[in-house]
């Protein structure tokens, strides 16, 4: 077992250095395909990650997986409802004009799949490096993040005073806001990466004491910092590093209060105003937007009005998107609307409360997003965070009340609540987890709390894993009882869309904003099998649908292609017509080739109301299912080919 571990933690710091360096290697050589071997490799040290970490911490692990697995199974009956209640095949559902539920459960993946990949390698990892005796591993590992540092900063600079693009293709922002990403993700994930280490390093020079060649490297090393978040130039960066010194120093003015040191009060109180004194000087002289609005935040905060309006003063999105959230936790906290769910309840927010000019976007509050979108459990889960983190702060001071010696362990003790408080700071301003760079650092800090916490007492597991299980139940009542309420698919998210719902046809995954990205390769593609797809000779335009699907009636004639000729046959069609009263026919077909079938509304008195007085409360409906499927891939069930006219009215009542 000692030598998986040694395995986990040094695969563990590889992923680290692919995280932090090579992310975009893949849109940079132009090798799509290389994205698949970067995933793999975050899968292989979730695989380790978990064999290692449940062998010391069995309850927590298996309680954490079984809550990812909540909260998958309670996206899924948040965007699939009907398909659970109505005996059809999971359809891809209209959740809002341009969002589909294949999309938003696309969504929850990029949410959490990130996480969900370094939280166990790293629960195994920080048990090992808080040990006394691995002294090897844990210069590894900041020797790792020293480089990681080194690498960003200097390709920062040559990007952000020679040449934007260089090395700079597949960054979500870098070009079109101007700003240099370094090797990371984004120039957003570069200015919070910057800004946490900034801090770090500002703390650990004023923090320790330790030989005047060391205080010297340190030094440079937070200028290099600091030169580079300047030039990446973002808001997020001044923020997170401003907030975070202040409240460093804040925290060593009360300490320091309470040992009567007088002198350093003085001289602590000295460094706030004039830092502040400095930076409000030098945003002046250099009109330096990000600063002139971080001023502006400030200001902000002690002006009237509410907080929606005093966020909006600084940034009219993230305001709005608060907004949205915030209505969206009104109408569902104890439900929730599914993890990833924001694009999908964006539209419907954005009409209701009237607002103009916003674009549909990330969530840009970690906090306010994990609460509109897993509901109560969204808020247990911040609470017990907190709660790990304080926790971590109290263990610390009262180990390392007096331990001001430079050292490997000194520094990864204290890494965590500074680096925690920034990234509490800058989860305000965006959402932590989608990226691969800030989720390897997330699974970093929540692992550190919970270890500290964990090692306290062996209790102290139990009742984490209890947590973690109470949340699980909880997502799965919920599940239960949207499966139970879930209405007839014409119904289904009528009163956030404003139409009567048609499911989404097979391979097909809107993006925001109607925009796709080309240039990408997604595991969906290429399992799906959308290459075999096709138009039937003499067809009008189209697309193929799954094996069980339900559509309004709009009209008394159809059609539909069963194909192609290499599927198998005979292939049994079954279609059920509903009134608006529940009343039901059935017709049945039996086809041996490709071939159409035609087919009419049953001529029943019962169905002679289905082309009047027809409203979003009383309507007709039908349900084709043809058995056995078209296997397009191994994991593409298709149905039937069915022209639009048929669905979108064109063939409706005269």
């Amino acid at each position: 077992m000692m030598v998986l571990n040694r395995i986990s933690n040094y695969f563990f710091l590889f992923n680290a250095f692919v995280t932090l360096v090579f992310i975009r290697s893949p849109n940079i050589l132009q090798l799509p395909l290389l994205r698949f071997g970067i995933y793999l490799l975050f899968l292989f040290g979730f695989a380790i990650g978990v064999v290692t970490s449940y062998k010391i911490y069995k309850k927590v692990v298996l309680s954490i997986l079984l809550f990812i697995f909540a909260i998958t199974v309670h996206a899924f009956s948040n965007f699939y409802q009907p398909s659970l209640s109505f005996g059809i095949s999971i359809q891809n559902y209209v959740l809002q004009p341009n969002i589909t539920s294949d999309f938003a459960i696309a969504q929850t993946r990029l949410y959490m799949i990130f996480l969900v990949c370094f939280i166990f390698p790293a629960l195994t990892f920080f048990n090992s490096i808080f040990n006394d005796q691995c002294i090897k591993l844990r210069k590894y590992f900041l020797s790792t993040f020293l480089i990681c540092f080194i690498l960003n900063a200097f390709t920062l600079i040559y990007q952000g005073l020679i040449n934007i693009n260089f090395l700079s293709k597949g960054s979500l922002t870098a070009v079109d806001a101007n700003r240099a990403p370094g090797l990371l993700d984004d120039s957003g994930v570069a200015s919070f990466f910057f800004s946490i280490i900034s801090s770090i390093l500002f703390i650990i020079i004023f923090n320790y004491e330790t030989k005047i060649k060391y205080k010297i490297i340190l030094f440079s090393l937070l200028i290099l910092s600091i030169i580079s978040g300047f030039i990446n130039g973002s808001r997020s960066y001044y923020t997170g590093f401003i907030l975070t010194i202040i409240i460093f120093l804040i925290y060593k003015f009360i300490k320091k209060t309470l040992q009567k040191n007088y002198l350093y009060l003085f001289s602590t109180s000295f460094i706030i105003i004039s830092f502040c004194f400095l930076i409000n000087l030098f945003s002046n002289y250099y009109q330096i937007s990000s600063l002139i609005r971080l001023k502006n935040f400030f200001n902000a905060i002690i002006s009237s009005g509410n907080l929606f309006q005093k966020y909006a003063i600084i940034d009219v999105q993230r305001s709005s998107h608060l907004r949205i959230m915030w209505e969206t936790i009104k109408e569902n906290f104890f439900t929730g609307t599914g993890l990833g769910s924001f694009s999908a309840n964006f539209q419907y927010q954005v009409n209701k409360l009237n607002l103009k000019n916003i674009i549909s976007d990330i969530p840009t509050n970690t906090y306010f997003s994990l609460v509109s979108e897993l509901g109560f459990v969204g808020l247990i889960l911040i609470i017990l965070f907190s709660y790990l983190f304080i926790y971590y702060i109290i263990n610390y001071n009262k180990i390392n009340n007096d331990k001001n010696e430079l050292n490997s362990l000194n520094i990864l003790k204290i890494t965590p609540i500074w680096a925690g408080v920034s990234y509490f700071i800058l989860g305000l301003v965006s959402y932590l987890f989608y990226m691969p760079s800030l989720a390897f650092i997330g699974s970093c800090l929540f692992a550190s709390y919970l270890i500290i916490f964990m090692r306290q007492s062996k209790k102290n597991e139990t009742y984490v894993s209890l947590v973690f299980c109470f949340m699980s139940i909880y997502l799965f009542s919920v599940c239960i009882y949207l499966t139970l309420t879930a209405p007839i698919v014409p119904l289904f998210q009528y009163e956030k869309t404003g139409i009567i719902q048609i499911p989404s046809p097979v391979g097909t995954l809107p993006q925001p904003e109607g925009h796709f990205e080309k240039d990408k390769v997604y595991f969906s593609a290429l399992l799906q099998g959308k290459n075999v797809f096709f138009r039937p000779k003499d067809s009008l335009d189209g697309q193929w649908f799954k094996p069980s699907t339900q559509f309004i009636l709009t009209g008394l004639n159809y059609r539909i292609f069963i194909g192609p000729e290499n599927r198998t046959y005979p292939v049994n069609v079954n279609i059920t017509f509903y009134n608006q009263n529940g009343f039901s026919n059935q017709k049945n077909y039996i086809i041996t080739n490709a071939s159409w079938v035609y087919f009419s509304i049953p001529e029943l008195k019962e169905f002679n109301s289905c082309s009047k007085n027809v409203t979003i409360y009383s309507l007709c409906y039908y349900k084709i299912h043809v058995n056995p499927p078209w296997k397009a891939s191994f994991i593409t069930n298709v149905g039937f080919y069915f022209e639009y006219k048929y669905i979108n009215g064109q063939n409706a009542w005269r």
